[in-house]
């Protein structure tokens, strides 16, 4: 089975990053797949062509050419949380250079595009957390003492 296991988060629905739709992607916190297929992941680097101009820090709202408009107003709604609404937890600290900003956009754009490069060689997104194979793994694991 070809798979890439980790924290699956998702929105609504679906949403497009350069041109591959998915439903949900893996939050690299906690991120595994077989040497094998991580090996064409490599190298992963994207730079974000129009990063100097895709934030919008008057509007607080997040451009990109290359993502569906409900990918750009997640993007948004995480680097510039309302008051009550969840996102980046530094959003909310005050003045921050916008150098941080772009480099936390280009962060979290690209754990998004990962998740759509595995999907393009045929891995499928696995959600560790409430299933079978995590409640094994945390049963095994805490009867193990260090």
């Amino acid at each position: 089975m070809k798979l890439v296991v980790g924290e699956l988060c998702e929105l609504n629905e679906n949403f497009v990053i350069e041109g591959v739709e998915l439903n949900g992607w893996i939050s690299t916190y906690l991120y595994g797949a077989s040497a094998s297929k991580i090996r064409y992941l490599l190298p992963f680097h994207n730079q974000i062509r129009e990063l100097e101009n895709c934030i919008d820090f008057e509007k607080r709202e997040v451009h990109l050419s290359n993502a569906s408009d409900n990918l750009n107003a997640h993007l948004s709604r995480w680097l510039f949380p309302k008051d009550n609404q969840h996102g980046w937890y530094k959003a909310k600290q005050g003045s921050i250079e916008k150098e941080l900003w772009k480099g936390k956009l280009q962060a979290i754009y690209n754990e998004k595009l990962l998740s759509a490069k595995s999907v393009l060689l045929g891995l499928n997104l696995y959600n560790v957390y409430g299933n079978r194979f995590f409640n094994l793994f945390w049963k095994n694991s805490s009867k193990t003492s260090f």
